[in-house]
This record gives C-alpha cells, sequence and structure tokens, in this order.
C-alpha cells in the first residue's frame, strides 16, 4: 500500500471507504502490521508533522524513512504473551541531521530532545509493555496507546494515553508525573495505579494500589487525593465522581493476563473480550446483553473456550464465523430454559 495513503490514516484524513481499505490491508498479513507499527514510530519522532503536507514533503518523508527503515525496531511475541515494543532513538544528532536535510532542506535548525516524542500501541488482542525515560514502567492493555517523550524535560514528566494501562511509576521529587486522558489527568510523584480510560466508554476509572495520586480537571484544578485501595469512577457524560474501596485484583489483574467479574452485565463483559481476543461479538437477542455474570476470563484460553463456560452460566449458545482477511464474528444466542 502506497505511504502516503498509510501517513494519511496515522494523522486521521482518511474517509470511512479509505480506512477500510487500510483496515483489509492489515489484516492480510502480520508484515502489514508491522509496517504501520514502524510508521508510526518514525512518524511520532517528527518534531516537524505540520510541515509535511505537500506531494515534494511526503517524497522526502518516504526518503526518510527509507533510511530509518532499519531503525525502527518492533519485537512481536506469540499471541498470549506481552508485546514488548523497544522503542529508542538511536544516533540522535544523525537523526536531526537527517530531519534538516530531507525535510527543511539546507536551513539550519536544532532538534531538541524535548521535540521529539514516542508512540507505543497494543493493538486488539495484545498486550505491551514500555519503559519510560525515567525508568517508569508501563503495562498496556489490548486497544492501548501511550505517548511520551523521548526525554523528560522541566518540571514535570507528562504522557497521554487512550485505553487502559498500569503504570508502575519511578520515584522523583523534584518532577511530577502527569498522566493525561483527555477528560482528566492524573498527578503523582512515584506510585502504582491503573487508568482504564477508553474512548468509546461511559465510565473512566483510575485505581490507586501505592503511593498518593492527584485526580484533576484538564485545566488542573485537583478533585480528589485517592488513598491506596480506592477507585474513582468518573462519569464523562455528567460529570459525576464516585470515589469507593475496592477489590484491587478486580482492576488490575488484568496485566498478570486474568480478569474477573462481579455481577457484571454480558454486554460490558463482551466489550472487554472484543478487545482481549480481536473479534466481534454480536447478540441475536437484545435483551441478552444484560444478563449478569461472575467469573474470570483467562488470557491464555481461547475466546471460545470462555464462552463455552460463560453460555452453560449464563444461558446461551454461540457460533463463531470465521472469514479470510475478516475479523472474526461470533454470535450469541439465548437459550430457551
Amino acid at each position: 500500500m502506497e505511504q502516503k495513503k498509510l501517513i494519511h490514516y496515522i494523522k486521521g484524513r482518511l474517509s470511512d471507504d479509505e480506512r477500510q481499505q487500510v483496515h483489509k490491508w492489515l489484516k492480510e498479513s502480520e508484515e502489514n502490521k508491522k509496517e504501520l507499527i514502524r510508521l508510526k514510530n518514525v512518524w511520532s519522532l517528527s518534531s516537524y508533522q505540520k510541515k509535511i503536507e505537500s506531494d515534494k514533503t511526503l517524497k522526502a518523508w518516504e526518503h526518510l524513512n527509507k533510511e530509518m527503515g532499519s531503525k525502527a525496531k518492533v519485537r512481536r511475541l506469540t499471541p498470549g504473551h506481552v508485546l514488548q515494543y523497544a522503542a529508542s532513538v538511536i544516533a540522535i544528532f544523525a537523526l536531526g541531521a537527517l530531519f534538516q536535510y530531507y525535510i527543511i532542506g539546507k536551513q539550519f535548525e536544532t532538534v531538541g530532545l524535548a521535540d521529539l516524542y514516542t508512540t507505543v500501541e497494543a493493538p486488539f488482542g495484545q498486550t505491551a509493555k514500555a519503559t519510560l525515560p525515567d525508568g517508569t514502567e508501563v503495562y498496556l492493555n489490548s486497544g492501548t496507546t501511550i505517548k511520551y517523550a523521548n526525554q523528560f524535560i522541566g518540571d514535570e514528566r507528562r504522557v497521554e494515553i487512550s485505553g487502559e494501562a498500569y503504570f508502575d511509576v519511578a520515584s522523583d521529587k523534584e518532577r511530577f508525573f502527569i498522566v493525561d486522558a483527555n477528560d482528566l489527568q492524573m498527578k503523582v510523584y512515584g506510585t502504582e495505579f491503573n487508568v482504564h480510560a477508553y474512548p468509546d466508554e461511559k465510565i473512566m476509572h483510575t485505581t490507586l494500589i501505592e503511593g498518593s495520586l492527584g485526580l484533576e480537571s484538564t485545566s488542573g484544578n485537583e478533585l480528589v487525593r485517592l488513598k491506596p485501595g480506592q477507585d474513582a469512577a468518573f462519569d464523562k457524560e455528567s460529570r459525576r465522581l464516585n470515589v469507593k474501596n475496592v477489590n484491587l485484583d478486580l482492576y488490575t489483574s488484568w496485566k498478570d493476563g486474568v480478569i474477573t467479574f462481579r455481577n457484571e452485565s454480558l454486554k460490558t463483559i463482551v466489550t472487554i473480550m472484543e478487545r482481549w481476543y480481536d473479534v466481534e461479538v454480536i447478540f441475536n437477542d437484545k435483551n441478552l446483553g444484560d444478563e449478569v455474570y461472575s467469573g474470570t476470563i483467562l488470557k491464555n484460553r481461547s475466546a471460545t473456550d470462555m464462552f463455552d463456560i460463560m453460555g452453560v452460566v449464563v444461558g446461551f449458545k454461540y457460533e463463531l464465523q470465521t472469514k479470510f482477511n475478516e475479523q472474526d464474528r461470533i454470535y450469541l444466542t439465548r437459550i430457551k430454559r
């Protein structure tokens, strides 16, 4: 596929039909997925994204990308295991020179480290782990993206997240660690916490395991200071915040390959399973999604294994539909008892 189209896909400038074409191309092979991830990583390094608009500069970008092809590396593990990206900047001054030569010509301009960013993505069906420049470790759940500077400069360490991630933050009493999740942000010095902030979900959760965490509005006003063992549920529509003591395993065990539910609707559980197993689940009975289920889902077991168990308890049967180059679909139908 043309790199020009992939670049516009990364920038979110494709039509619905064009996006579907890219999605179809991605499903054709693992190499295609690697190519897109490599492009994303290289693209995120550029502090001149807004300058790369014309066909002329797009050609320069393609030349630069070709030059950097051997330097942007992604290591994949088998499905069901942790996908870990080793995202690092190699020969930073040479990289800056490449940007100057290919993108802004012979004009002298310094590319500072603070202008360079890395984006790590955990696709549906996989998880990922990223180690940030300060030593902070971040575990990414399926369907999650995190963006951070290759070097934290100034009085804060700021990252952006969409999805769910578990943070084990390196201690630094001189600089705040801030997580920007669009609707809210979290401010800590050194602690462990979990953020559940998928853009397509109404409720956002922030769960504190150790230390202290301030939950703030996007303007920087602190809304609440969490204590270990507490979860803050934020309703993005009503803007209401509910804080309560919780069983931490229910909110954090996903990073160990386990998700435990307590009286959750089947619709909520299915949403999580769609991300975890990269499948589409369709309810043939409209009210089936309202049924409540308590149990555990294991990452090392297949989706059909889990639906076998859940179907017996809830009372439904499933049909798996697979098509070449398309996402698997699972149809759920209620069993009359």
